[in-house]
């Protein structure tokens, strides 16, 4: 079964509501992660995660909208991260991590090395009678993975589908009171 933006929001919302009708829970915060399957890059290869802000831009002279921010990381076949970078992206504007087979994955002749990429973008709690966690005002971030040759700068694959997984994790500097 897969799992939809609006579900993973709905199911990270009920986790939330949940631990909290069973203990007085700290603050949680919510926050979107997606994640794209294991991909390889071998040496003179370059895999980008890019991520585009689609949130339509404001007219001049009203009020900025608040641009996102998101971790983008790389991890290895066992979950463990190679490289991570928060980045911020305005409305209309998009950011990117490399990670370079040859530096980062100090990749050999012959050698290939299977990544994944994610993305984690946190969200508004539910507020008042809402039961949906909603994204930041500005805040829709479209991700894309590419590999591309870093020699001739050509790409070589591009996907586009990341997969949804909501998470509900406690804020920083709280604790859980029982």
């Amino acid at each position: 079964m897969m799992l939809t933006l609006a579900r993973a929001v709905g199911l990270a919302a009920a986790v939330v509501a949940a631990g909290a009708a069973q203990t007085a829970l700290a603050p949680v915060a919510i926050q979107l992660n997606r994640t794209f399957g294991l991909i390889g890059v071998a040496e003179r290869q370059t895999a980008r995660l890019n991520v585009a802000n689609v949130a339509a831009q404001l007219a001049p002279g009203t009020t900025p909208v608040v641009a996102c921010t998101s971790v983008l990381s790389f991890l290895d076949a066992t979950g463990s991260v190679i490289k991570t970078a928060t980045v911020t992206v305005a409305p209309g504007g998009g950011q990117w991590l490399d990670l370079d087979g040859d530096v980062d994955l100090q990749l050999a002749a012959g050698e290939r090395r299977e990544i994944r990429a994610t993305l984690q973008s946190p969200m508004l709690p539910p507020s008042g009678t809402a039961t949906t966690a909603v994204f930041p005002e500005g805040c829709r971030l479209i991700p894309t993975l590419e590999i591309f040759n870093h020699l001739t700068g050509r790409t070589e694959v591009v996907l586009g589908a990341a997969h949804v997984v909501a998470s509900a994790t406690p804020v920083a500097g709280t604790t859980t009171v029982q």
